[in-house]
Protein backbone atom coordinates (compact mmCIF):
# COMPACT_ATOMS: atom_id res chain seq x y z
CA UNK A 1 0.00 0.00 0.00
CA UNK A 2 1.48 3.35 -1.07
CA UNK A 3 1.65 6.04 1.61
CA UNK A 4 1.26 9.70 0.68
CA UNK A 5 3.95 11.90 2.25
CA UNK A 6 2.69 14.15 5.03
CA UNK A 7 4.00 17.27 3.28
CA UNK A 8 1.85 16.55 0.21
CA UNK A 9 -1.25 16.02 2.38
CA UNK A 10 -0.67 19.33 4.14
CA UNK A 11 -0.26 21.10 0.80
CA UNK A 12 -3.50 19.62 -0.57
CA UNK A 13 -5.44 20.62 2.53
CA UNK A 14 -4.03 24.14 2.28
CA UNK A 15 -5.16 24.46 -1.35
CA UNK A 16 -8.69 23.29 -0.49
CA UNK A 17 -8.96 25.64 2.49
CA UNK A 18 -7.68 28.54 0.40
CA UNK A 19 -10.32 27.86 -2.25
CA UNK A 20 -13.07 27.69 0.34
CA UNK A 21 -11.89 30.92 1.92
CA UNK A 22 -11.95 32.60 -1.49
CA UNK A 23 -15.56 31.56 -2.04
CA UNK A 24 -16.66 32.65 1.43
CA UNK A 25 -18.43 35.98 1.19
CA UNK A 26 -18.79 35.79 -2.60
CA UNK A 27 -21.90 37.64 -3.74
CA UNK A 28 -23.74 37.63 -7.06
CA UNK A 29 -24.25 40.76 -9.13
CA UNK A 30 -27.94 41.42 -8.40
CA UNK A 31 -30.31 43.79 -10.18
CA UNK A 32 -33.93 44.40 -9.12
CA UNK A 33 -35.68 47.08 -11.17
CA UNK A 34 -39.43 47.68 -10.84
CA UNK A 35 -39.61 50.22 -13.66
CA UNK A 36 -37.63 48.84 -16.58
CA UNK A 37 -39.37 49.40 -19.96
CA UNK A 38 -39.05 46.67 -22.59
CA UNK A 39 -39.31 47.35 -26.31
CA UNK A 40 -39.63 44.62 -28.91
CA UNK A 41 -40.60 43.85 -32.48
CA UNK A 42 -41.56 40.56 -34.09
CA UNK A 43 -42.75 39.40 -37.48
CA UNK A 44 -44.30 36.08 -38.50
CA UNK A 45 -44.36 34.84 -42.08
CA UNK A 46 -47.08 32.28 -42.77
CA UNK A 47 -46.82 30.54 -46.16
CA UNK A 48 -49.93 28.70 -47.29
CA UNK A 49 -48.06 25.40 -47.37
CA UNK A 50 -47.80 25.52 -43.54
CA UNK A 51 -51.51 26.20 -43.00
CA UNK A 52 -54.21 23.57 -42.69
CA UNK A 53 -57.73 24.09 -41.40
CA UNK A 54 -57.75 26.04 -38.16
CA UNK A 55 -53.96 25.71 -37.76
CA UNK A 56 -51.49 28.15 -39.33
CA UNK A 57 -47.73 27.58 -39.21
CA UNK A 58 -45.11 30.24 -39.72
CA UNK A 59 -41.55 31.42 -39.24
CA UNK A 60 -41.18 34.03 -36.49
CA UNK A 61 -38.29 36.47 -36.09
CA UNK A 62 -38.07 38.90 -33.20
CA UNK A 63 -35.90 41.31 -31.25
CA UNK A 64 -36.21 42.84 -27.77
CA UNK A 65 -34.17 45.14 -25.56
CA UNK A 66 -34.31 46.42 -21.99
CA UNK A 67 -32.03 48.23 -19.54
CA UNK A 68 -32.11 47.88 -15.76
CA UNK A 69 -30.41 49.62 -12.83
CA UNK A 70 -30.07 48.85 -9.14
CA UNK A 71 -27.97 49.61 -6.06
CA UNK A 72 -26.39 46.68 -4.23
CA UNK A 73 -24.87 46.88 -0.75
CA UNK A 74 -21.74 44.89 0.08
CA UNK A 75 -21.01 44.26 3.74
CA UNK A 76 -17.63 43.73 5.35
CA UNK A 77 -16.14 40.44 4.20
CA UNK A 78 -18.34 40.27 1.08
CA UNK A 79 -17.06 40.65 -2.46
CA UNK A 80 -18.15 40.54 -6.10
CA UNK A 81 -15.98 39.11 -8.87
CA UNK A 82 -16.82 40.39 -12.35
CA UNK A 83 -14.40 39.74 -15.18
CA UNK A 84 -10.91 40.46 -13.85
CA UNK A 85 -12.12 42.81 -11.11
CA UNK A 86 -12.45 41.83 -7.45
CA UNK A 87 -14.62 44.35 -5.56
CA UNK A 88 -14.64 44.01 -1.77
CA UNK A 89 -17.03 45.43 0.81
CA UNK A 90 -18.09 47.41 2.61
CA UNK A 91 -19.22 49.31 -0.47
CA UNK A 92 -22.30 50.45 -2.35
CA UNK A 93 -22.46 49.22 -5.95
CA UNK A 94 -24.37 50.77 -8.82
CA UNK A 95 -25.23 47.91 -11.18
CA UNK A 96 -26.47 48.50 -14.71
CA UNK A 97 -27.23 45.96 -17.40
CA UNK A 98 -28.47 46.12 -20.97
CA UNK A 99 -30.00 42.92 -22.33
CA UNK A 100 -30.72 42.29 -26.01
CA UNK A 101 -32.19 39.20 -27.60
CA UNK A 102 -33.05 38.16 -31.13
CA UNK A 103 -34.78 34.91 -31.99
CA UNK A 104 -35.80 32.71 -34.90
CA UNK A 105 -38.54 30.17 -34.28
CA UNK A 106 -41.23 28.04 -35.84
CA UNK A 107 -44.69 29.10 -34.59
CA UNK A 108 -47.97 27.21 -34.95
CA UNK A 109 -51.12 29.27 -34.39
CA UNK A 110 -54.23 27.25 -33.55
CA UNK A 111 -57.69 28.84 -33.52
CA UNK A 112 -60.40 27.64 -31.16
CA UNK A 113 -63.54 29.25 -32.49
CA UNK A 114 -63.55 32.85 -33.68
CA UNK A 115 -61.99 34.44 -30.57
CA UNK A 116 -59.42 32.29 -28.77
CA UNK A 117 -56.02 31.47 -30.26
CA UNK A 118 -53.03 29.56 -28.94
CA UNK A 119 -49.58 29.79 -30.50
CA UNK A 120 -46.62 27.67 -29.30
CA UNK A 121 -43.14 28.29 -30.75
CA UNK A 122 -39.76 26.60 -30.78
CA UNK A 123 -36.41 27.82 -32.07
CA UNK A 124 -33.09 29.45 -31.20
CA UNK A 125 -32.16 32.83 -29.75
CA UNK A 126 -29.07 35.00 -29.58
CA UNK A 127 -28.80 36.96 -26.33
CA UNK A 128 -26.34 39.63 -25.25
CA UNK A 129 -25.73 41.09 -21.78
CA UNK A 130 -23.69 44.22 -21.10
CA UNK A 131 -23.07 44.51 -17.34
CA UNK A 132 -21.40 47.40 -15.51
CA UNK A 133 -20.66 47.31 -11.77
CA UNK A 134 -19.52 50.67 -10.40
CA UNK A 135 -18.51 50.85 -6.70
CA UNK A 136 -18.76 54.00 -4.59
CA UNK A 137 -15.71 53.55 -2.36
CA UNK A 138 -13.39 51.68 -4.70
CA UNK A 139 -12.31 52.89 -8.14
CA UNK A 140 -12.35 49.37 -9.59
CA UNK A 141 -15.16 49.68 -12.10
CA UNK A 142 -16.02 46.29 -13.60
CA UNK A 143 -17.57 45.48 -16.97
CA UNK A 144 -18.61 42.25 -18.63
CA UNK A 145 -20.09 41.64 -22.07
CA UNK A 146 -21.38 38.36 -23.38
CA UNK A 147 -23.29 36.98 -26.35
CA UNK A 148 -24.59 33.44 -26.47
CA UNK A 149 -26.86 31.20 -28.54
CA UNK A 150 -29.64 29.42 -26.69
CA UNK A 151 -32.60 27.10 -27.11
CA UNK A 152 -35.76 29.24 -27.34
CA UNK A 153 -39.38 28.28 -26.59
CA UNK A 154 -42.68 29.94 -25.75
CA UNK A 155 -46.45 30.06 -25.98
CA UNK A 156 -48.91 32.89 -26.66
CA UNK A 157 -52.62 32.69 -25.80
CA UNK A 158 -54.80 35.52 -27.13
CA UNK A 159 -58.44 36.54 -27.17
CA UNK A 160 -59.67 38.58 -30.12
CA UNK A 161 -62.66 40.80 -29.50
CA UNK A 162 -62.79 41.80 -33.17
CA UNK A 163 -60.43 42.52 -36.06
CA UNK A 164 -58.99 45.56 -34.26
CA UNK A 165 -58.70 44.69 -30.55
CA UNK A 166 -57.28 41.67 -28.74
CA UNK A 167 -55.79 40.69 -25.40
CA UNK A 168 -52.49 38.82 -25.57
CA UNK A 169 -50.23 37.08 -23.05
CA UNK A 170 -46.81 35.83 -24.07
CA UNK A 171 -44.53 33.50 -22.12
CA UNK A 172 -41.06 32.70 -23.44
CA UNK A 173 -37.83 31.24 -22.13
CA UNK A 174 -34.35 30.26 -23.25
CA UNK A 175 -31.65 27.99 -21.89
CA UNK A 176 -28.05 27.50 -22.86
CA UNK A 177 -24.85 26.82 -20.95
CA UNK A 178 -24.97 28.44 -17.52
CA UNK A 179 -27.61 31.02 -18.47
CA UNK A 180 -31.40 30.79 -18.07
CA UNK A 181 -34.04 33.36 -19.00
CA UNK A 182 -37.78 33.76 -18.49
CA UNK A 183 -40.05 36.44 -19.93
CA UNK A 184 -43.72 37.30 -19.51
CA UNK A 185 -45.69 39.94 -21.42
CA UNK A 186 -49.36 40.85 -21.30
CA UNK A 187 -51.21 43.68 -22.94
CA UNK A 188 -53.77 45.08 -25.32
CA UNK A 189 -53.15 44.42 -29.00
CA UNK A 190 -54.40 47.12 -31.38
CA UNK A 191 -54.47 46.39 -35.13
CA UNK A 192 -55.17 49.60 -37.10
CA UNK A 193 -54.43 47.83 -40.40
CA UNK A 194 -54.45 44.12 -41.31
CA UNK A 195 -51.14 42.43 -40.55
CA UNK A 196 -49.75 45.19 -38.30
CA UNK A 197 -50.38 45.61 -34.56
CA UNK A 198 -49.15 47.52 -31.54
CA UNK A 199 -49.17 45.82 -28.16
CA UNK A 200 -49.00 47.98 -25.03
CA UNK A 201 -48.88 46.46 -21.57
CA UNK A 202 -46.73 44.96 -18.82
CA UNK A 203 -43.57 42.85 -18.93
CA UNK A 204 -41.46 40.83 -16.52
CA UNK A 205 -37.96 39.46 -17.13
CA UNK A 206 -35.72 37.06 -15.19
CA UNK A 207 -32.17 36.28 -16.17
CA UNK A 208 -29.82 34.13 -14.11
CA UNK A 209 -26.43 32.60 -14.76
CA UNK A 210 -22.73 33.06 -14.25
CA UNK A 211 -20.86 36.11 -15.46
CA UNK A 212 -18.25 35.01 -18.03
CA UNK A 213 -14.66 34.69 -16.74
CA UNK A 214 -15.71 35.32 -13.14
CA UNK A 215 -17.11 33.62 -10.06
CA UNK A 216 -20.11 35.86 -9.36
CA UNK A 217 -23.57 34.93 -10.58
CA UNK A 218 -25.66 37.43 -12.53
CA UNK A 219 -29.21 37.61 -11.16
CA UNK A 220 -31.64 39.99 -12.92
CA UNK A 221 -35.32 40.42 -12.07
CA UNK A 222 -37.08 43.35 -13.69
CA UNK A 223 -40.60 44.45 -14.55
CA UNK A 224 -42.23 47.47 -16.11
CA UNK A 225 -44.18 48.79 -19.10
CA UNK A 226 -43.72 47.23 -22.52
CA UNK A 227 -44.36 48.19 -26.12
CA UNK A 228 -44.15 45.84 -29.08
CA UNK A 229 -44.66 46.09 -32.83
CA UNK A 230 -46.19 42.91 -34.23
CA UNK A 231 -46.36 42.01 -37.93
CA UNK A 232 -48.17 39.00 -39.37
CA UNK A 233 -47.88 38.17 -43.06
Amino acid sequence: MMLIPKSICVALVSVVLTGLAGCEGLEGARIRDQNSPTVSVRATFRPEVLSRGRSEGGIEVGYERYRANDTQQLGAGQHVDVGTQHISGPDSLHNQVTVQQGHLAYAQRISFGSHFRLEPRLGVSRMGTDLTVEPTVSTQRAQSQRWGTRFFYGITPSWRFNDVLALEARVTGSNGGAMRTYAFDAGLLVSPVPGASLRLGYSERRHTGYVPDSLSELDIRVRGPSASLVFDF
